[in-house]
């Protein structure tokens, strides 16, 4: 018995709808947010992420407050070259 051919047209059609509902929803979150939806999340994993990149920007700016004053101890020294880096990271912090 041969396989009826007419059948695959409504079975793609209907497999087809069904993987887009589900596709939809996230394609359109990532889209609209730059990130998928956070499934299982609680006001306490928020608040640790938070806490997490507040953190994480604290230790950036300390960094670059440290940079800057390499860049102000080797301005005695008389160091041109590597003053001209240093001073672009340390203006770069200024500019925002």
């Amino acid at each position: 018995m041969p396989f009826p051919w007419e059948t695959v047209p409504p079975l793609a059609i209907i497999c087809g709808a069904t993987a887009l509902m589900g596709a939809l929803p996230h394609g359109i979150q990532k889209l609209f947010y730059g990130k998928p939806k956070a499934v299982l999340q609680d006001s306490w994993d928020r608040q640790v992420a938070k806490r997490d990149e507040r953190v994480i920007q604290e230790w950036q700016d300390e960094q670059e407050a440290k940079v800057c004053s390499i860049n102000k101890a080797l301005q005695w020294l008389a160091f041109p070259l590597p003053l001209l880096t240093l001073r672009l990271v340390c203006n770069r912090r200024r500019e925002f």
